[in-house]
């Protein structure tokens, strides 16, 4: 009975360091290349997928701000002075274009539910643009002050 539990332990070790041998045997490939990447930051109106600003029509705020510029090379859009219980759309405030040379699926988000693009979701072709639409919703009862939401523009082919 003694040499029966001693051959069992034995062939029980044996499976185990066998299983062990296997597993830290087994084939591994591991690949690392480094590449220089490089870009050229450029302000808005000029990159790849272009925030332009319309500086046609839209005039100035109540506090003699421009509605729409591009600041330190980024576009940016003020509402001004808005009331609660108010909606004001921006028609066109600024277009999208597309300066690269495959057709591209762009989807505008906003931070906020009271911040509306319009179209938000679209298609452009090499070189083509879309005049994009902002409304802002201020709620009854919204809180006196100042306020900042954010727009994301994201291309996709």
């Amino acid at each position: 009975m003694q040499i029966n539990k001693a051959l069992i332990a034995a062939i029980v070790s044996g499976i185990i360091l066998l299983g062990i041998g296997i597993a830290f045997s087994q084939a591994y490939f591991s690949y690392s290349a480094t590449r220089i990447v490089s870009i050229n930051v450029v302000a808005d109106p000029y990159a790849d997928i272009a925030l332009i600003p319309n500086n046609d029509n839209l005039g100035y705020s109540t506090s003699n701000t421009p509605f729409v510029t591009v600041t330190n090379n980024v576009l940016t859009i003020t509402f001004g002075n808005v009331a609660p219980n108010t909606t004001v759309t921006l028609g066109n405030i600024f277009y999208v274009k597309n300066n690269l040379n495959t057709t591209v699926t762009v989807t505008i988000t906003t931070s906020s539910s009271y911040l509306m693009a319009s179209p938000y979701h679209f298609t452009l072709a090499p070189g083509q643009e879309e005049g994009i639409s902002l409304t802002l919703m201020v709620p009854y009862g919204a809180s006196l002050g100042a306020a900042s939401f954010q727009i994301t523009v994201t291309a996709s082919t």
